[in-house]
Order: C-alpha cells, then structure tokens, then sequence
C-alpha cells in the first residue's frame, strides 16, 4: 500500500474501525533469499515481500505481525503503542475473541520491550501462561 493511502485511510476511518493483518506465509520472518516450498522455490526480497524468483507477481509476505506494527507506527510517525490495538484487540473484538486476562481465563499475550537506543525490539510470546519463544527486530526508519 502507498504511504499518503496508509495515512489518508487512517485520516477518514475511525482507528476502532481499521483491522490489521499481514499476508505473511511460511517465509515470514525469513531474510532474503530463495526458499522452497513444497515444489517450488520462493524468494524474499529485502522489502519483505515473496515472490517467485525473477516474476513480479506477489507470492505473499515475509512480513510477521510483530514487524507488521513497527512499519505502520513507522509510516504514521507515530510509536508502536498507538497502533498495538489495530493488530490485536480490535480485530479480536471484530471476531469476539476475549482479550481480558483474568484469573482463570486463557492467558494469550506478548511482552515487546523495546530498545529504543539501539533501534531494536524484542517481543515474547506467551500462550496459556507459558513462553513459547520469542523474535527479535530492528525497528526500521521510514525511507
């Protein structure tokens, strides 16, 4: 999507109303370079989007959520918090997905601490209360 489109939409279209999502396949958090799936060869390319080599038709993303974040709060100037909820609780809320933790209720959720100094993040993942790992990125500058 175009960067002005990006901003305009998040001009006219109230932020409760505007879901995120990334088109991220089993590439996604790859660096780039040539992968195989299945019985064909993928590349990535350093914009994070998946191709077939040499063809400019999209394949899909190598973009993961988390990346997802930092490139809009990117290109809205804005920080990471601010669009959180975009990729998260509203579009949980669109598909009545409980996002509250409670005592006894499901716990789901990611701390991201964020080096600001070094222009990195580092984001854990938890599911029924338990780490399951986490990823480390660089947050990048708007170009």
């Amino acid at each position: 999507m175009k960067i002005m489109l990006f901003r305009l939409l998040h001009k006219m279209i109230p932020n409760q109303r505007i879901y995120y999502t990334t088109d991220a396949m089993a590439a996604a958090g790859a660096p780039p370079g040539i992968y195989p799936l299945g019985d064909i060869r993928l590349e990535v390319g350093d914009d994070r989007v998946v191709r077939l080599p040499g063809e400019s038709n999209l394949a899909g993303s190598a973009l993961t959520p988390i990346e997802g974040v930092f490139k809009a709060a990117s290109l809205l100037g804005t920080d990471w918090q601010s669009v959180w909820l975009n990729f998260s609780r509203v579009p949980a809320s669109w598909m009545n997905i409980n996002t509250e933790l409670k005592e006894g209720s499901t716990a789901d959720f990611c701390i991201i601490t964020e080096h600001k100094e070094q222009g990195r993040y580092l984001c854990r993942t938890f599911l029924n209360g338990s780490e399951q790992g986490e990823i480390e990125g660089k947050v990048k500058a708007l170009d």
